[in-house]
């Protein structure tokens, strides 16, 4: 079953030049991340066979092609605190060949982060805990972009010029890591990933939204640490933890197929408002996911202030207390109510019986009365 994976991470500039570099390295299967020692040939303990591709793409001319030296520079020049890098991580689906898998990868990059930011971006295949391949990606980009200056190293990270960009650094995209943009990001990886099955024939399909956003009501699986994988693959133990995430995945199989067919009806909604049908080629349907995409990056979700928000607060609190004074006096009124209640039955019986008595009377001073004028001959038929 295809399973939806977008994870976003940052790396700043807190002091350390290294923290980007490393990610790149490690990534890319290069350095001590490597499989092999590159001088003895030994196997490196730290270095992983399971890379399958890796690319750089848009590199200014300095960094000479290496993603590796630009990220360096960027930890070095990038201002304190500064985001050098974001990182994302997302799945590949197993029902798509080694081709297809590449290819939607390229896709999903380039619709999400164009011809203008560098980045560089690796797909990796190892095996999952079911031994079955678990294929990846990780790509790691600047939001600085290249606008057709060329500039030194030491110039490409300063601030941007407005009035002068040949003076200033290169622009960077703020609109990369505004508000609800990560979900937005996932959204545009789900439509290329959707289009690339649809397009393999598979009826597989991913959906963005969580399984509780979706109406399905069950605990999410337990976390396992990498070590718990490791324990699995290298030493065939199964821990304490990878147990309870086998139990959970037993426990909730049966739920795959409609947790499906809600991802498939998803995304027919979902090519119905982007305007694509059985009908429309690849490549243009590829341009309206990018086109929504970019509107959304655009047209960011209002984000309330503070003040705001603290108002909004202090009024569901006054609502609140409200509610629950007014409930305590319904209790109240109703605790009255049901002493009051063996009373009433009383008064009411009391009422009952003195009526009938009061009726009776009248019924037998009526029929006094009918003899008395018959007696006297007022009364004939």
């Amino acid at each position: 079953m295809a399973t939806t994976t977008f994870i976003r991470t940052i790396h700043k500039q807190c002091g350390s030049t290294t923290a980007s570099v490393q990610r790149v390295l490690y990534i890319a299967r290069e350095g001590q991340y490597a499989p092999l020692d590159y001088i003895t040939g030994a196997r490196n303990p730290q270095g992983r066979d399971d890379l399958i591709y890796t690319e750089s793409v848009n590199l200014p001319a300095w960094a000479q092609g290496s993603a590796a030296r630009f990220f360096a520079v960027a930890a070095e020049r990038e201002r304190a605190n500064g985001i050098v890098s974001t990182e994302w991580k997302f799945a590949l689906p197993r029902e798509l060949s080694r081709a297809q898998q590449l290819a939607a990868a390229r896709d999903v990059l380039t619709v999400e982060l164009g011809t203008t930011h560098p980045y560089v971006w690796a797909m990796h295949e190892p095996h999952a805990s079911d031994s079955a391949p678990n294929p990846h990606v990780h790509a790691i980009f600047s939001s600085r972009t290249l606008d057709g200056i060329e500039r030194s190293p030491e110039q490409f990270f300063r601030r941007y010029n407005p009035d002068h960009p040949e003076r200033g650094g290169a622009p960077k995209n703020g609109k990369l890591h505004a508000f609800g943009v990560v979900k937005d990001q996932r959204r545009a990886y789900t439509d290329v990933m959707n289009l690339s099955l649809e397009h393999a024939g598979s009826r597989a399909r991913l959906h963005p939204d969580r399984l509780s956003t979706r109406g399905f009501d069950r605990d999410p699986e337990p976390r396992a640490w990498p070590s718990d994988s490791y324990d699995l693959k290298h030493n065939q133990k199964v821990t304490t933890r990878w147990q309870a995430v086998l139990d959970h995945r037993q426990r909730h199989q049966g739920h795959h197929a409609i947790e499906r067919d809600n991802a498939y009806a998803y995304w027919e909604g979902r090519k119905a408002r982007l305007g694509i049908t059985e009908h429309t080629p690849y490549a243009l349907a590829l341009e309206r996911i990018a086109e929504a995409y970019q509107y959304a990056l655009t047209h960011p979700p209002h984000q309330r202030s503070q003040r705001a928000l603290e108002h909004e607060g202090l009024s569901i609190q006054h609502e609140i207390a409200t509610a629950t004074q007014d409930l305590a006096w319904l209790v109240a009124e109703q605790i009255r109510e049901d002493r009051r209640q063996p009373h009433r039955a009383v008064a009411l019986e009391a009422q009952r019986l003195r009526g009938a008595r009061e009726g009776e009377g009248q019924g037998v001073g009526f029929r006094v009365s009918l003899e008395e004028e018959r007696s006297q001959g007022g009364y004939s038929r």
